[in-house]
């Protein structure tokens, strides 16, 4: 289990991370790798190779800082590659052909004082990530990357427009097309923070939390649109999880604040 700190009391953003080990009865305290006001963390193998990717947001004073990637060497994770980052907050692996990608979601841009940034995919060489593709985001909060039947997709949640000064911005679908991602369909967002592609009774939904309308809308792709499925009414939530438990599903809506609940939904059909 790998958790991704943000913010330490004493060492600030500069806090490490934590690598727990399961013994048998409970997780414990395995390794700690140095991060950087880390965000997320993402777990995946290449061939016998096992890595971990931390999005790191800020040291202390800049977003404009690397993002790491340790890869598992003597018995424990090794720092393998820093990728240039701006105040990445989510970070996602996927494969293709058998070929291996990481999505980096770009937030913020310290020395440009702006949130509309190039968001990164980066592809496996051999030896290390290679930049391979450029997307236009703002502020990006989340990254989804899913597959319907053998369609491919990606989703940005764009949460803020620097040179519109609004929240009010499309979230931007896109789907591999000819060797890379081209734009599919865009989503009407209002400070969009969490995304969510799963599916339910052979329905594909993807959830997109939006902050400032306090609300987290579903939407159904049919066709080549996604159509608005369902609503619920939310508060402050930046992350939402769908599982499955024997023939149950359930969506986790978790807030970014201890006032607001976290609420667990069970999908009735």
């Amino acid at each position: 289990l790998a958790v991704a700190n943000q913010n330490g009391q004493t060492l600030g953003h500069r806090v490490k991370s934590v690598v727990y080990k399961w013994d048998g009865r409970k997780f414990t305290v395995f390794q700690s790798v140095g991060t950087l006001g880390a965000w997320d963390v993402e777990y995946f193998s290449i061939g016998q190779e096992h890595f971990l990717l931390f999005a790191n947001h800020h040291d202390g004073s800049s977003h404009d800082v690397d993002s790491y990637v340790y890869i598992w060497r003597e018995e424990k994770f090794q720092l393998y590659q820093r990728i240039r980052t701006e105040g990445t907050l989510s970070v996602k692996h996927f494969v293709l052909d058998e070929d291996n990608y990481i999505v980096v979601g770009n937030r913020y841009n310290t020395a440009a004082t702006s949130y509309n940034i190039n968001s990164k995919i980066y592809r496996w060489s051999g030896a290390q990530f290679e930049l391979f593709q450029s997307i236009a985001t703002y502020g990006v909060y989340d990254v989804e990357v899913w597959r319907v039947g053998r369609f491919l997709f990606l989703a940005f949640a764009n949460n803020y427009n620097t040179a519109k000064n609004s929240h009010q911005i499309n979230s931007e679908v896109y789907m591999w097309r000819s060797g890379r991602f081209h734009h599919f369909r865009g989503i009407a967002t209002n400070g969009a923070l969490g995304l969510n592609a799963f599916t339910v009774c052979g329905k594909n939904l993807l959830a997109i939390t939006n902050h400032k309308a306090g609300k987290t809308v579903i939407y159904e792709l049919t066709g080549s649109e996604f159509r608005e499925y369902d609503q619920l009414a939310t508060s402050r939530v930046i992350h939402v999880v769908t599982f499955h438990r024997h023939n149950d599903t359930f969506t986790i809506i978790s807030p970014n604040s201890n006032s607001v609940a976290t609420r667990l939904y069970q999908w009735i059909y």
